[in-house]
This record gives structure tokens, C-alpha cells and sequence, in this order.
């Protein structure tokens, strides 16, 4: 059974933890399955480093391998446990990169050296459920992206410039959030679902907003490209929804909002203009961060848990999750904005062991 799944750095390797172990699946140029291990218990967190030997463990399921409260570096070469760390709360996220490694749990985020696991950094957040955190991967500076300690709030360490900024990214409690590859934009989303923003992280300003619905939604995954230009959003409603960054957009050219403020200026003498005026601003104000939606929705994985643009193959993206019946699931799909995606390929990794007995007639009676 399917219990996790992550897509490495670059979009090109999906990993899986089952309630039997791991394994690591090539996506691009071609699919085949890279690596199975069989271990004791079950695996509830695999991280990889994009394509080497060394990947991070943590125990899942009902019988795990390890406690949930520990981190197992794994090198495959051997393949075994070359390195451990160890917590008092469960650990909710791992991410890596070639020189740190970072843990999230419950109330905080520690950072460690991967060459020997010294402690590098320790930092508190607000409660953080999910274990939301993230890292830059493509640029030799670190920067850091993590709950701070007050609620919808990030905290984004730039450990490059020794900087920390603080950007109030929503009034309600956060569900996802993102960095890109060389660490310059954030996305965030809340759990209400319904608004995407993205944050310069030099300046914390909001350079996009992107509208994915108006019905809640859990978001259960967000994604920038590889050249930052597509952004990726899975959630429970079973789309996944990819939004343009524009970067005219960024740069505040809006035309229409400059003729909003124009009107404004010139008319304020009459009252009949004031009215004018008043309409003016308010337009003007809801004009000043338009919300555009999705280019292109992703459909096929009923329960999306993971997606990621695939760094070698422009305008492919793989989405990872679970089908109606519980099977662990990919499906890899081209995009374009405005058309409709074409599926490319689709793979059924593991199989739900507690619906392999079921009937056909069973099947449709439980999904009718």
C-alpha cells in the first residue's frame, strides 16, 4: 500500500514508501522502475538527492521499520543505514540538498551539515501539522522557507546574506508552500485552498496571485518549473491546476490599473465625479492584484499527493497520488496553456492489497 510519495529536485525520479519499503522509478527520458528495496515495516517519508545514492527515511504505516521520530540516511550503493538522527516529536518533513539536510517537526525545523550532521540551524514556528518546509537546491547559498511563529506567516532564511525575512502570506493557517530552485520566489497558499500567492523573497513583496477556485480545497502539493515559469498546485478536489507566471505581470505592468489611478486624478471637482472617482478606486484597488486562473488543469489521479514539472522535458509535468480504488498511482501528462493536457503516460506503482480480492461487481457497487 501506498503510503508516500516525493519526486527528487529535478522532477525526472519519483520516490514511493509502502508498508513494505521503497523503491525509486525513472520518469524521463524513459519510465522503469530504479530501485526496490524490501525492508522490515513500512516507510512513511522518502527524500532523494536528486539522482545519487543517499536518500532520507523515516517509518510509516501500521508496522513502520523505524520509529516516526527518526531520520535514517540511506545510502543505496550498500544499500544501508549509514547515518541516523533522532527527535522527541515525529518527523513530518525531510528535505535535502547536496550540503544540509532539514527536519521538520510539530513546533519546529532543524537544519543540519550533511557531511558529518552537525546542527547548523534550529528554528521555532508557529504549529506546523504538515511539516511545511521547503529549500533552494540550485544555488550554493541556502535560502530556507518554513512557518514563523505566527500563524499564516513565513519565515524565509537567506543564509547566504545572514537574512531572515518575514512575510505575512495569509490571515488563516498555511497548507503549502513552495521555494523555487535557485530559492528567489516563495508560493504560499492557505487552508482555505482558494488563493495561490507568490512572494518576491528579496523585496517579500507579492509579484503574483493566482485564483484556483472558490470552493475550499486542501492543497496537497505546489510546484514551480525548473525556469520558473509554470507553478503547479495539487489538491484534494482532484485537479491539479498549472498558472503562468507572466513576467510582465511581476513587474507591475498593468495597464489597466494606470488608467483607473489617471481617472481618478482628473476628476475631482464635481460631486457627480466623485462618484466617479469613489468607483474608480475601488475598481482600481481590486484591479491592483488581478487573479488569473489556470492555464491548463490536470486531471486522472482522483487523490493527487505530490506534483512536479520534469526538469529535462519542457511542458511535462508528473502528478503522483491515489486512484479511487487505493492504488499508488503516476501519471506523467504534456501541457500547454489554454489546450487541453494530453495524457503521456500512466502507471498503476502499487497496488491497494486490500481491494486485490475484490470482485468487478463489487468494485462498481462501491463506487456507484
Amino acid at each position: 500500500q501506498l503510503l508516500a510519495c516525493s519526486f527528487n529536485q529535478d522532477g525526472g525520479c519519483l520516490a514511493i514508501g509502502t508498508t513494505s519499503g521503497f523503491s525509486v522509478h525513472n520518469l524521463h527520458p524513459q519510465y522503469s522502475l530504479s530501485v526496490s528495496r524490501e525492508l522490515r515495516g513500512g516507510i512513511g517519508h522518502v527524500e532523494m538527492l536528486f539522482r545519487c545514492n543517499l536518500m532520507a527515511l523515516v517509518g510509516g504505516g501500521p508496522t513502520p521499520h523505524s520509529a516516526p521520530h527518526r531520520v535514517l540516511i540511506w545510502d543505496d550503493h550498500l544499500p544501508k543505514e549509514i547515518g541516523e538522527l533522532s527527535f522527541r516529536q515525529a518527523v513530518l518533513k525531510v528535505k535535502l540538498r547536496k550540503d544540509a539536510i532539514a527536519v521538520a517537526l510539530r513546533d519546529r525545523v532543524y537544519v543540519y551539515h550533511l557531511a558529518d550532521l552537525s546542527l547548523r540551524d534550529k528554528i521555532y514556528t508557529a504549529d506546523n501539522p504538515f511539516g511545511l518546509l521547503s529549500l533552494s537546491t540550485q544555488v550554493q547559498d541556502m535560502v530556507l522557507a518554513c512557518p514563523s511563529v505566527t500563524t499564516g506567516h513565513v519565515r524565509v532564511e537567506l543564509y547566504g546574506l545572514r537574512k531572515t525575512m518575514l512575510i505575512e502570506a495569509h490571515e488563516s493557517t498555511l497548507r503549502a508552500l513552495t521555494l523555487t530552485a535557485n530559492g528567489s520566489l516563495l508560493a504560499t497558499a492557505s487552508r482555505k485552498g482558494t488563493v495561490i500567492r507568490v512572494w518576491d523573497v528579496a523585496t517579500s513583496q507579492n509579484v503574483y496571485e493566482f485564483r484556483r477556485g472558490v470552493e475550499r480545497a486542501q492543497i496537497t502539493c505546489l510546484a514551480f518549473s525548473w525556469d520558473d515559469q509554470w507553478l503547479s498546485c495539487a489538491s484534494d478536489k482532484g485537479t491539479t491546476h498549472i498558472f503562468y507566471c507572466d513576467k510582465e505581470s511581476k513587474n507591475g505592468n498593468n495597464p489597466h490599473h494606470h488608467n483607473n489611478n489617471n481617472n481618478i486624478n482628473n476628476n475631482k471637482s464635481t460631486a457627480s465625479s466623485f462618484f466617479t472617482s469613489a468607483a474608480g478606486s475601488f475598481f482600481s484597488s481590486s484591479s491592483k492584484k488581478p487573479q488569473p486562473k489556470s492555464v491548463c488543469q490536470i486531471r486522472g489521479v482522483p487523490h493527487p499527493l505530490s506534483c512536479a514539472f520534469i526538469g529535462d522535458a519542457p511542458n511535462l509535468i508528473a502528478v503522483a497520488g491515489w486512484d479511487a480504488d487505493g492504488n499508488g498511482v503516476l501519471l506523467v501528462s504534456e501541457f500547454a496553456a489554454h489546450q487541453e493536457a494530453r495524457r503521456v503516460a500512466y502507471h498503476v506503482l502499487v497496488k491497494n492489497a486490500l481491494r486485490a480480492e475484490e470482485t468487478e461487481e463489487e468494485r462498481r457497487r462501491r463506487r456507484a
